[in-house]
């Protein structure tokens, strides 16, 4: 019962719209207003009350699916980075088609859950605050093994270079 109470004016406008009974909440609302029984700022929390989510076949099917996915990965651990990055992946995945193998962590599963019902505060939120900024990923980019050969490149260089392209690797110099 909380969770309605936390449940924003907007949040639970899109819901009820999404369960086809926006109309229904909106008369319930303004009876109360209109006898006057309390405010309208009131008659908004009145209605979270009186109209929680709908439980519907799907969400418990998802709810199962949720459930065998957090137990797949119940034996591994993750830092927060992957599990935030996973998340990241999968936000717009129906959880059907999510592979169990792929689940960092049981844990991740449970954000998962959260961030598909709070986009914005995830993206916002979590998303911002864990990943590195883009200048940590380009200074992490320039010292990442390319699968070059250190000779190759210096061989590249060498006949690129005028001045090097008579120099053979090893010799010191015949002057």
């Amino acid at each position: 019962m909380a969770a309605r109470w936390r449940e924003s004016k907007s949040k639970f406008k899109e819901r009820v719209t999404r369960e086809g009974r926006f109309a229904e909440m909106q008369n319930f609302r303004r009876g109360l207003v209109t006898d006057e029984v309390c405010s309208d700022s009131e008659s908004w929390e009145r209605a979270k009350l009186e109209f929680p989510p709908l439980e519907d076949a799907s969400s418990v099917k998802a709810n199962g699916v949720w459930e065998a996915l957090a137990v797949s990965a119940s034996v591994r651990e993750s830092d927060p980075r992957t599990e935030v990055e996973w998340v990241s992946r999968h936000i717009l995945i129906p959880p059907e088609s999510i592979k169990p193998d792929s689940v960092p962590s049981s844990s991740a599963v449970a954000l998962l859950v959260w961030a598909r019902q709070e986009k914005s505060e995830f993206y916002r939120g979590v998303y911002a605050k864990i990943m590195p900024k883009q200048s940590e990923v380009d200074r992490e980019a320039r010292f990442k093994d390319d699968g070059r050969k250190v000779t190759d490149i210096i061989d590249q260089v060498r006949r690129s270079h005028p001045l090097l392209s008579d120099v053979r690797a090893g010799s010191k110099g015949d002057s």
